[in-house]
């Protein structure tokens, strides 16, 4: 180490920590307690200065030693192509990029990128100066948010008078990148980073960087008031945390407040974020002759807000079951205007805040008992922050998409024709405009809707790139959710990036679905050919029936969508099956079922499972009867499936659900394990196991069960119509996939 700078080499990136009980801070760091008392104990944020050698030694490991070297001799620009292998760019002494270096770490992108790099213009951002060359930088395709964030290097020229604490990282959109704020505000700006490590000897600066955009580093005129900043925003947690209305809009005032402090502190901007969109959707001000506020909205339409607000509603779950909409309540066109005067400037300046929120971002916060499932210590980082862009651009795309939408009616006639419709159907021929298309959707739309894609990839990628543990993380794969679900997500968000942007038919991957799904959404979409109304089934009560929607294929943005398909995937219902008298021995023997007792009509469509290197489970046919105080089953799969008697590891469930006219109740789940001991059986009843007194058997490729029907429902409950799926799983040894089929729906009585 004694080549490496010991002074002037301060990292300046700040660890915020907001959580209980901490250990006491280091020597240099800044401790504040605040938080009353009575509410549990209070909050300590830490505000950590931490070695830059120590950042700059740990980043520069992390970089494969036989990763490429590009220089470039010379002027000009010049272009490099990396891959997932990672490289290293390095402007040449002598060049106008001299003391430029981008480490990209192997496993950062996921595809070969080309980059071209050069000497830019420099980025206005107001209330701050360049102390660097702007660097221009050109990536094909757009690789969006790197997976692991690349170690940048960048000259600087400092005023020795000035505090390296002042510096940021600054960059603008890239042309082509889908953005849903306004064009007319100009080239959007995003701080890339606001934190580094600064050797004023060798005048250079180092931050990590996660987007590869145009960007340069600035000093701010003023002082960064960051510790001033600090303060507010813990001041201001602490009264959001407890989500009542008065608290949540003093809570976005000291955010405020902390943004003018230092504009550039990244949890004042991601929390000043939140809390405006909470303050919009709590809103009850009544500011002119239309509605102003969704609390307006709300109480026009019955459901009172003024006695308990809508966050209070929220967070007690205490939601009116049933509404009574007053005569003359706010017409679909008031409420839509709601939202695009009033609601969609808020998500816009909510948009803006997040694009100060740098992708090295990394934060601790303490979230209140309140949200039941994620109490406690979480940590905020870049993943977070992405996953607000893509809420906020999706609700904007909701917005405007509705707005050419036709969903005039009368909202008291609604509420009173619910509880008195037999069938969806009636319901909906009362309001027989709902749902057709006005005007097709304008680029506002379109480019939200690619925003709202672009940002949901990124969160993906971000996610994927983490290393750290995750127990701790705010947003987290589930276990189940593997890599290759994640694979397929991303796979297919990529798919309408690209349809959208006019590539054509793109395919949709789905882990049970033979082929996938094509969509095309670059003209189909756009042009307007897609009409909501047409894409609904008919109903038997809350039923949908298969066979029976419109357009399958939504207009051509579902090319090659049939009704069987449609079916399938929706899973519409088929048959109600009279649930008959026979007398069954479960023996393996299946001549005692007569064809009578076949539940499933038409027959399950074979090979529409995936094939992989060991057979699918294909479902073929289900029968269902009563025997005696038994409720008996029967499966038969397809010919080319496997054996029962392979003993694969596999499953065969029969989830039932009571139906309702307005809805599904109780719900029993019957499941068959084929084990290396023998089938076991598992019976569940609300979640809730349920001992049931089963016989199973098995002969070739059928397999029958009974069970005690007196044991398996409570005692007394009458017979219902209940729903009735059937499903199988085998687990393929060879990459732990689990593959099989659902049948469709069938209606039976017991």
């Amino acid at each position: 180490m004694a080549g490496l700078p010991q002074a002037g080499g301060e990292d300046i990136k700040d660890l915020i920590r907001v959580g209980r009980d901490r250990e006491p801070p280091p020597d240099g760091a800044l401790a504040v307690t605040v938080g009353s008392t009575a509410n549990g104990p209070a909050a300590i944020m830490q505000v950590v200065k931490r070695s830059g050698i120590a950042l700059l030694l740990l980043l520069a490991a992390c970089s494969g030693s036989d990763s490429p070297i590009l220089n470039r001799v010379g002027e000009g620009s010049f272009t490099a192509r990396i891959g997932p292998g990672g490289g290293v760019i390095r402007g040449a002494g002598g060049s106008p990029l001299e003391g430029l270096e981008i480490t990209i770490q192997p496993g950062a992108l996921t595809r070969l990128i080309e980059f071209t790099i050069d000497v830019g213009e420099d980025i206005d951002e107001p209330g701050t100066v360049p102390v660097s060359r702007a660097i221009q930088i050109r990536t094909t395709p757009d690789p969006g948010v790197l997976r692991i964030p690349a170690l940048t290097t960048v000259a600087v020229d400092v005023p020795e008078f000035r505090s390296f604490d002042d510096l940021l990282v600054v960059g603008v959109w890239p042309e082509g990148r889908p953005s849903a704020l306004p064009i007319e505000t100009g080239p959007r700006r995003l701080v890339l980073s606001s934190a580094g490590a600064f050797d004023r000897e060798a005048k250079r600066y180092t931050f990590a960087l996660s987007d590869l955009v145009d960007l340069q580093v600035r000093l701010t005129n003023d002082q960064r008031l960051t510790a001033d900043a600090a303060q507010l925003v813990l001041d201001g947690y602490s009264k959001l945390a407890n989500l009542t209305s008065s608290e949540v809009i003093e809570a976005d005032v000291m955010f405020s407040e902390a943004q003018a402090a230092d504009p550039y502190y990244p949890l004042g901007n991601l929390l000043r974020a939140v809390s405006r969109v909470l303050v919009a959707f709590d809103d009850r001000r009544n500011i002119g002759p239309g509605l102003d506020s969704i609390g307006e909205a709300l109480v026009a339409i019955g459901l009172d807000v003024e006695q308990e607000s809508l966050l209070s509603r929220v967070r007690s779950g205490r939601w009116p079951r049933t509404l009574r909409v007053p005569p003359g309540g706010p017409s679909a066109s008031e409420i839509q205007a709601l939202f695009r005067e009033r609601i969609r400037p808020v998500l816009e300046a909510a948009l803006r805040d997040v694009d100060r929120v740098p992708g090295d971002t990394a934060v601790l916060v303490n979230l209140p008992a309140l949200l039941t499932q994620l109490p406690g210590d979480r940590e905020v980082d870049v993943a977070d922050a992405l996953a607000l862009r893509a809420s906020l651009t999706g609700a904007m795309f909701l917005f405007d998409w509705l707005e050419d939408v036709e969903l005039q009616f009368d909202a008291a006639g609604v509420t009173a024709e619910i509880p008195t419709a037999d069938t969806w159907q009636e319901f909906f021929a009362l309001f027989p405009a709902v749902g057709l298309l006005r005007n097709t959707p304008d680029a506002r739309t379109i480019t939200a809707l690619q925003e709202a894609v672009f940002a949901s990839i990124g969160t993906i990628d971000a996610l994927d790139g983490e290393n750290d543990p995750q127990d701790d993380d705010l947003l987290v794969f589930r276990d189940s959710f593997d890599s290759d679900a994640r694979a397929d997500l991303r796979s297919n968000l990529v798919a309408v990036r690209e349809s959208l942007a006019g590539a054509g038919v793109q395919r949709l991957r789905f882990g049970g679905a033979v082929g996938g799904i094509d969509i095309d959404l670059s003209a189909p979409f756009q042009t307007g050919a897609l009409v909501p109304r047409n894409g609904l089934p008919q109903f038997d009560g809350v039923l949908p029936l298969a066979g029976t929607i419109t357009q399958p294929d939504l207009g051509g943005v579902l090319p090659g969508m049939a009704q069987d398909r449609a079916t399938d995937l929706l899973r519409l219902f088929t048959a109600e099956h009279a649930l008959i008298e026979a007398p069954i021995v479960i023996d393996g023997q299946f001549d005692d079922w007569a064809p009578a007792t076949e539940a499933l009509l038409p027959q399950d469509p074979l090979s529409d499972t995936r094939t992989g290197l060991l057979r699918a489970v294909d479902l073929r046919r289900v029968y269902a009867a009563n025997s005696g105080d038994a409720l008996v089953f029967r499966i038969s799969i397809a010919d080319d499936s496997i054996d029962y008697r392979d003993l694969q590891p596999t499953t065969y469930a029969f989830e039932i659900r009571e139906r309702r006219v307005h809805g599904f109740g109780n719900r029993i789940d019957i499941r068959v394990h084929m084990e290396d001991g023998g089938p076991r059986v598992e019976v569940l009843r609300d979640g809730i196991v349920r001992v049931v007194t089963s016989e199973v058997a098995f002969n070739g490729r059928d397999l029958e069960l009974s069970l005690n029907r007196f044991e398996l429902l409570d005692a007394d409950e009458p017979v219902v119509d209940r729903v009735l799926w059937t499903s199988a799983e085998a687990l393929d040894l060879t990459d732990a996939t689990p593959d099989g089929d659902r049948t469709r729906g069938v209606l039976i009585r017991f």
